[in-house]
């Protein structure tokens, strides 16, 4: 038997350690379906047993996950993994071949409410008593919280350069997303600049660059789809309705290849492309049907240029060209629901994550 020991974390997570056994086929794996051959034994590339490219490697991450976010935490160049079960927060880093080893557990005790990344090694956390947290590394310290006031009740958070200065800031939401908080990240600690009052029917929010300015631009998603643009340092009062459709996530890249920021949606069954001019406007110009509910899309740059990794209902993972060509395909577990693009095994290549709802993550090298 191998065996992968994920290191030891802190409560609520404790020590998880897989085993791999040999039964079945015979080579330590374990085949899911007709489509999906789950990998179980990945480890570094130090005893060259690394999965091949479109192989799955499936890992525990302890109890169900409420929230997830990924970046690269300890500065290596390969994306980490955050996760929430909505008790404390966990890190699992990438320690190449696809693996995500437990590194640390902080806020144990804590009700998190909104987790994303800053980017530059670091994470931010919001939780039940109003306080925002910066989380910095891969053991999550080294960062401050503040208490932030304003909002009726905390909800989630979105990380976004809502000012000129480089680092990202935070826009906090109520649990409704009926309010928000223009959070400044001023590298020491939080200081709230704006608070404003947001439409009904927003169930999603997400942000990237659009051009015509050196902030990025926030789509409101949900009931329909609305583009809030800035004007200056945390005023985005250039608001933008788009259409009145369903649309569930989006992903920020230059799909079309023009030099310009793009943006693929989902939008019920399908996938959306919305590409810019460069001054922060943006058209539809194309959509492909899927066949079921699209969740949650991600960018992800194999090597190509980028293209967008689509996680439909069910646990199917597509992925699409800029021209919607599909050019990849896996399946995995029924409750996946979130889909992150990143380099896990340092080959400069982006890899595909799929977050399961029980608390297991599925890394593709290369899909």
């Amino acid at each position: 038997m191998r065996v992968l020991c994920l290191a030891a974390t802190f409560a609520p997570w404790g020590i998880g350690c897989l085993g791999t056994g040999t039964g079945g086929g015979g080579d330590g794996d374990t085949d899911i379906d007709a489509d999906t051959d789950v990998d179980t034994d990945a480890d570094s590339d130090s005893d060259g047993d690394c999965p091949p490219a479109g192989v799955a490697t499936q890992l525990p991450l302890g109890p169900p996950v409420a929230l997830a976010s990924a970046t690269d935490l300890d500065g290596d160049g390969r994306m980490d993994l955050l996760v929430s079960s909505g008790d404390g927060v966990a890190s699992f880093v990438s320690s190449g071949c696809g693996a995500l080893g437990a590194a640390a557990s902080v806020l144990a005790g804590t009700s998190i409410t909104g987790l994303t990344h800053l980017g530059e090694g670091m994470a931010a956390a919001f939780d039940d008593s109003m306080t925002l947290h910066a989380l910095s590394g891969a053991d999550l310290g080294a960062g401050w919280s503040d208490p932030v006031a304003g909002l009726s009740s905390p909800g989630a958070v979105l990380a976004a350069h809502l000012d000129t200065d480089g680092d990202r800031d935070v826009a906090a939401f109520d649990a409704t997303y009926g309010n928000l908080l223009r959070v400044e990240n001023t590298g020491s600690g939080w200081s709230v600049r704006t608070q404003v009052a947001l439409p009904a029917g927003i169930s999603n929010v997400a942000a990237g660059d659009l051009g015509g300015n050196a902030r990025d631009e926030i789509l409101f998603l949900g009931g329909g789809l609305v583009e809030v643009v800035s004007v200056a340092d945390f005023d985005f009062s250039d608001v933008r309705p788009l259409t009145f459709d369903a649309h569930a996530a989006a992903a920020f890249a230059d799909f079309n290849g023009d030099g310009n920021g793009d943006v693929m949606v989902a939008a019920g069954s399908g996938v959306e492309l919305w590409t810019s001019d460069g001054a922060t406007n943006i058209t539809l110009v194309d959509s492909t049907s899927l066949g079921g509910s699209v969740l949650d899309v991600a960018t992800v740059d194999r090597g190509s240029g980028p293209e967008v990794a689509a996680l439909v209902a069910g646990g199917g993972v597509r992925i699409l060209d800029g021209t919607f060509a599909e050019t990849g395909s896996a399946e995995t577990a029924a409750d996946a629901s979130r889909i992150f693009g990143g380099d896990v095994d340092g080959d400069a290549r982006d890899d595909v994550v799929v977050v399961t709802d029980a608390g297991s993550a599925w890394v593709w090298r290369t899909l």
